[in-house]
């Protein structure tokens, strides 16, 4: 009996001495792991630091993370202390990336679903790329520089997408407002694709680039460089336009004057540390893209309306009795006026459910958007709907001064509505009212004008 109690003991013992070096190993191990990855916790005292360190200085790391003996444990690792927070600076591959500022949690304006949140191989592939870039147009810290940003950052906004469209139907282009409304359109609905689902943080919350302006919305892409891809091509189009010729002419200054405004918008936005430098190449891609789907479709039938191309939106027939005016807006087709309103409202209900959330500025660019889109469904298609062969008349009198008076004080006073009226129903309220009174004026106006 002494004898096997004596055995027993000593198994026990072994298995006591092989389970404590087993657990000796995992904490070496982890310990190699973090000495590797140089993982450090945050503190007060870098919790204000703006700026990365340099990762030529990280001389520690010895592993290949794109090779097949990279251990998954050091992922698991990052992914655990990321979701805790407990993170100020990650090294990876001999970069280092920086946290999120604790100070902005609050208040950026993340998604709360249906996201993906961009990668740390992508960060870390771009990272020198981005780095340099932001030193250098950093480097212009001054009023010039501030105000330049400011004024490339004001002519490459969605909103003017929205007014250019507006304005056109109210002066009596048709055939060039129709077009515009559909590039508007695309630019819209493609630049906030991304934007929605995709989501990285602006290079100021990281404190890789100093703050110089209040954005907290995703970085990827830039829509500011987006817009300087398509706002040239726009402006060249309506200029063409204006001079007689409705087909787009390719001429040499245009690629010029686009890789300049290019250019000079990427370098404002990186200069306000609210973008990447990776961030406006991807928006020039997207631009580009916008470009290739929208200019096509002049003159295609969209929605069984023509673009006006040849003066195909107004009636072929000289009758008084195909017109509408005021004294006969019965002929007009209300039916799909109804159809268009309904199936709209709808679009928009689902864009602003909590979890969806497609675009804070929804109720604006919508409003106005579909307000076009309706008009010309209802006033200039009379080969298509219920009642055909009735629209306005061909224009008489284009540039009036009421249009351009009514742009000139509807216009901005729908944008700041739009902005202003935001929230859970709000945002609903304010798009009915600026998608009526936008079809309303669109309405009198090009009647009063005839």
């Amino acid at each position: 009996m002494t004898e096997k109690t004596s055995i027993n003991s000593s198994l026990n013992e072994n298995k006591k001495i092989n389970s404590g070096s087993k657990k000796k190993k995992k904490k070496i191990q982890l310990k190699q792991v973090e000495s590797q990855l140089s993982v450090r916790l945050v503190t007060k005292s870098n919790s204000n630091s703006e700026t990365d360190s340099d990762p030529d200085s990280n001389k520690n790391f010895d592993r290949n993370p794109s090779s097949d003996s990279y251990s998954e444990d050091i992922e698991e690792l990052l992914d655990d202390k990321a979701a805790n927070g407990s993170i100020s600076t990650i090294t990876y591959g001999g970069k280092t990336l920086n946290s999120v500022n604790p100070q902005l949690i609050s208040k950026i304006k993340k998604p709360k679903n249906y996201y993906y949140e961009m990668s740390p191989r992508f960060e870390f592939w771009w990272y020198r790329f981005d780095k340099y870039w932001i030193r250098v147009c950093q480097k212009y810290d001054n009023n010039f520089a501030y105000y330049f940003s400011l004024a490339l950052t004001f002519l490459t906004t969605i909103e003017i997408a929205l007014v250019l469209p507006v304005v056109c139907y109210f002066i009596g282009y048709d055939t060039l407002a129709n077009e515009l409304t559909w590039i508007a359109f695309f630019f819209q609905l493609v630049s906030q694709l991304p934007k929605r689902f995709i989501w990285r943080y602006r290079p100021y919350m990281r404190r890789r680039a100093k703050q110089k302006r209040n954005d907290y919305t995703s970085s990827f892409p830039s829509r500011a460089v987006t817009g300087a891809v398509v706002y040239p091509l726009v402006y060249h189009f309506i200029i063409d336009h204006m001079q007689g010729s409705p087909k787009l002419r390719f001429h040499w200054y245009l690629l010029v004057l686009s890789f300049v405004f290019v250019i000079s918008t990427s370098f404002s936005r990186i200069n306000f540390g609210v973008h990447y430098p990776s961030d406006c190449f991807f928006g020039v891609i997207q631009g580009l893209i916008i470009c290739l789907v929208s200019f096509p479709l002049y003159g295609k039938n969209l929605c069984g309306c023509t673009t006006c191309l040849n003066s195909e939106c107004y009636s072929t027939h000289t009758s008084k009795s195909n017109y509408v005016d005021f004294g006969h807006l019965s002929r007009a087709d209300w039916g799909i006026f109804v159809v268009l309103t309904v199936i709209f409202a709808i679009i928009i209900a689902l864009s602003m459910i909590p979890k969806i959330s497609f675009s804070r500025k929804a109720n604006l660019t919508f409003g106005i958007l579909f307000a076009c889109v309706t008009f010309n469904a209802v006033f200039l298609c009379p080969n298509q709907g219920i009642k055909k062969n009735t629209s306005l008349t061909y224009p008489k009198h284009r540039n009036s001064w009421f249009g351009w008076l009514t742009s000139i004080f509807y216009i901005p006073i729908s944008i700041v509505f739009g902005l202003l009226f935001r929230g859970k129903y709000l945002s609903y309220l304010s798009y009915i009212i600026i998608y009526i009174i936008t079809f309303c004026l669109l309405m009198v106006i090009r009647i009063k004008e005839e």
